[in-house]
C-alpha cells in the first residue's frame, strides 16, 4: 500500500511546463461513467471527448450497441486504446433482454470486456424474495455464458445497500451476509469484482461533520484504533473488502472496484436559500480537481494493492444541465460532468490521464519545534504518548502500524519528534489534535513525508484495452448514428428544447431506445424521485466517526 504526501494540494502547472505529457499505466484503472444527457447532445462528441482525455475506460447505463460503435469509431480515430463496460439495466429483466444485451458483448469482444448486471440492485428490491433470486440467476447466467471470453461480469452496489458497522471500516459487515455471501461466491466463478458506488461529496453536503479535507483526500491522514485512512474514498475501499473478508472462505480472488464516484464542480446560480449555501460553495472546480487529483494519485501509488482494487469510475463524463436538482446536492447533481473540467485551453488543470508524472505536492508547512504555538492542538497529547502511552497494554495495536508506515520506525522506538511527525501526518484518534508542522528531526527524513512508499503493482488483467478497428458493420452503424444526428441537428434548429433520447430512439439495429422510450422513461423518473429519499445515515460521532459513518447513495444515472 502506498501514499506518499499526496493528499496535499498538487501543483498540476508544473506538468504542463513539461511539455509533451506522457502516460502512466495505473490510470488504466480510473475510467469514466458515460450517462448520455438530455438536451440534444450527441453520443459521438462525447465519445471523442473521451478519446481526447484519454480515458481507457468507458462504463455505460446500458447495452446499446450505437454507443458502443460511436465509442469504437472516436478511439479508433485517435489511435487510443478503448476498454468498454456496457450493463443491463434494471428495468430490463426478461430473457428476451439478457440474451441482447449479450449478443451485443459477443459482437464486440475485442472492445467489451465488463458488464455491469443491474445498477445499485438492494435499492430496487433486487436483493431480497423473488426478485433477489431473479437477479442472482441472472449474474451466475451471464457469468457463466461470458467466462470463455474472459468478460467480467459484475454489479454496481449502493455501498449504503449493503454495508452496516462501517464506522471504524474493520468493523465493516454487510447488512445481508448470506445474500452477499452467494454475490461473491458467483463472483469468484470468473475471478471479478465486487463493485461499490460512494459519493464522499454528498456525504459532506449531508453532514457539515465530515471534514473537509478527508472527504477530499488531503491530509491529515486518520487513524482509528491502529489503522490509517487517507480519505473516505480509501476507508470505504477498506470497509468493503474487511466485509468481504468475514464472509468466511478464501474470496482473495475477488476484487473490489468503485463503480461511480464524483464531486459536482458548479452548482448552479447562487441559492437564495441560505441552507442550500453550504453545499453550493463546495462545488467548484478547485475542489473536483482536487478530489481527482488525489484519487489519481492513489492509484498512481499502487496505494490499493493490498485491497484487491479493480478499478475506479467516475461519474459523469457529461454534465446534465436538465436533470432536477434534489437534495443534498440540489443543482450540484446537474454538474458531476467531467468534460468541461479539463479542456485543451486550460493549460493549468491536467487531466490524470495525460500526466507523465504524479504532480508535486504543495511546499510542506516550514518544520517547526513541538513547543511551537503552531503545534498547541497536539503537545500535550505527543508528550503523554511518548512518556506514557505508548507503554500502554494495547499501544501496539493503537500506534504500531501508523508510525511503522509513516515515520517508518517502531513505535516503541520512536523519538519524540518521530511522534510529532505522527500527529502531523495522522494524528490517533482525533484529526482536531493534529500537529501544525512536521518535527525538526526525525529517525527517517524527510520529516514531512507521509509516507509509505510506494506499492506493489497488482497482477495483470485478464484482458488488455486494445486500440479498436472499424468493421464493416461497425461503418454501416456508423452512417445511421450521422444520419441520426444529422436529423436532431435539424430538430433542434426548430425544437431547441427537444431531447436526446427522442432523436435517437428509432435506431435499427437495437431494440433498446425503443424499449427505453416506451417504458424506461416512465421507470426512470419514478427512480429519480425516489432517489432523494435514499440517504443513509448512522450514529452520530465526533468528526472523523461521522466521516465515516455517513454514506449517501444518491443514484446519479438515473437519466439512463
Amino acid at each position: 500500500m502506498a501514499w506518499c504526501s499526496s493528499q496535499q494540494l498538487f501543483l498540476i502547472v508544473a506538468l504542463a511546463a513539461r511539455g509533451v505529457l506522457g502516460y502512466l499505466e495505473a490510470m488504466d484503472m480510473l475510467g469514466v461513467n458515460l450517462a448520455v444527457p438530455a438536451g440534444g447532445v450527441k453520443v459521438s462528441s462525447l465519445a471523442e471527448k473521451a478519446a481526447w482525455l484519454g480515458v481507457v475506460r468507458v462504463k455505460l447505463f446500458d447495452y446499446d450497441e450505437m454507443k458502443v460503435v460511436a465509442l469504437r469509431k472516436a478511439y479508433s480515430d485517435a489511435g487510443k486504446r478503448l476498454s468498454v463496460a456496457v450493463a443491463l439495466p434494471n428495468w430490463m429483466h426478461t430473457d428476451k433482454d439478457m440474451h441482447a444485451m449479450i449478443k451485443v458483448v459477443k459482437d464486440n469482444l475485442d472492445v467489451v470486456q465488463t458488464v455491469f448486471v443491474y445498477n445499485e440492485p438492494c435499492l430496487s428490491g433486487y436483493c431480497t424474495g423473488k426478485k433477489g433470486e431473479h437477479y442472482l440467476r441472472r449474474l451466475k447466467y451471464i457469468t457463466k455464458e461470458l467466462a470463455p471470453h474472459k468478460v467480467e461480469v459484475t454489479t454496481p452496489f449502493s455501498m449504503g445497500g449493503i454495508l452496516t458497522n462501517t464506522y471504524p471500516p474493520q468493523n465493516s459487515e454487510f447488512k445481508d451476509p448470506d445474500f452477499m455471501k452467494r454475490v461473491v461466491e458467483t463472483l469468484a466463478l470468473g475471478n471479478n469484482t465486487l463493485y461499490a458506488n460512494l459519493y464522499p461529496y454528498l456525504d459532506i453536503a449531508c453532514n457539515p461533520d465530515v471534514p473537509l479535507n478527508y472527504a477530499l483526500g488531503e491530509l491529515p491522514q486518520a487513524s482509528v484504533q491502529g489503522v490509517l485512512f487517507t480519505s473516505q474514498v480509501d476507508a470505504d475501499i477498506k470497509a468493503l473488502r474487511f466485509a468481504i473478508q468475514k464472509l468466511g472462505g478464501d474470496f482473495s480472488n475477488v476484487k473490489v472496484g468503485i463503480g461511480e464516484t464524483g464531486w459536482a464542480h458548479y452548482g448552479g446560480d447562487k441559492p437564495k436559500n441560505q441552507s442550500h449555501m453550504r453545499v453550493w460553495d463546495l462545488s467548484t472546480t478547485h475542489y473536483s480537481n482536487k478530489f481527482y487529483a488525489n484519487i489519481a494519485t492513489s492509484l498512481a501509488h499502487w496505494q490499493w494493492t493490498e485491497q484487491n482494487l479493480g478499478r475506479i469510475y467516475i461519474f459523469d463524463l457529461a454534465d446534465e444541465p436538465l436533470k432536477a436538482g434534489h437534495y443534498p446536492a440540489y443543482d450540484g447533481e446537474k454538474y458531476f460532468g467531467i468534460a468541461g473540467l479539463w479542456t485543451k485551453e486550460d493549460k493549468q488543470h491536467i487531466a490524470p490521464w495525460k500526466w507523465d508524472a504524479v504532480p508535486q505536492p504543495e511546499p510542506l508547512p516550514e518544520p517547526k519545534p513541538l513547543q511551537d504555538p503552531a503545534n498547541a492542538g497536539c503537545v500535550n497529547d505527543v508528550n503523554w504518548v511518548f512518556q506514557i502511552g505508548r507503554n500502554v497494554a494495547n499501544a501496539g495495536a493503537l500506534y504500531g502500524t501508523p508510525m511503522g508506515k509513516i515515520a517508518l520506525v517502531d513505535f516503541q522506538q520512536a523519538t519524540i519528534d518521530d511522534w510529532q511527525r505522527l500527529f502531523f501526518c495522522a494524528p490517533p484518534g482525533d484529526l482536531k489534535k493534529r500537529c501544525g508542522t512536521p518535527p525538526l528531526t526525525c529517525t527517517s527524513p524527510p520529516c514531512g513525508f507521509c509516507g509509505p512508499a510506494p506499492g506493489k503493482r497488482p497482477d495483470p488483467e485478464k484482458t488488455k484495452p486494445v486500440v479498436p478497428i472499424m468493421r464493416p458493420r461497425d461503418l454501416k452503424l456508423w452512417k445511421i448514428i450521422e444520419e441520426q444526428e444529422a436529423q436532431m441537428d435539424k430538430a433542434a434548429k426548430h425544437h431547441p428544447e427537444q431531447k436526446w433520447e427522442k432523436g435517437y430512439a428509432q435506431a435499427p439495429t437495437q431494440p433498446f431506445w425503443g424499449y427505453y422510450a416506451a417504458a424506461g422513461l416512465a421507470v426512470v423518473a419514478a427512480a429519480a424521485a425516489i432517489a432523494g429519499l435514499v440517504v443513509r445515515t448512522r450514529k452520530p460521532a465526533g468528526a472523523l466517526q461521522a466521516a465515516l459513518q455517513v454514506d449517501s447513495e444518491l443514484e446519479t444515472g438515473d437519466n439512463e
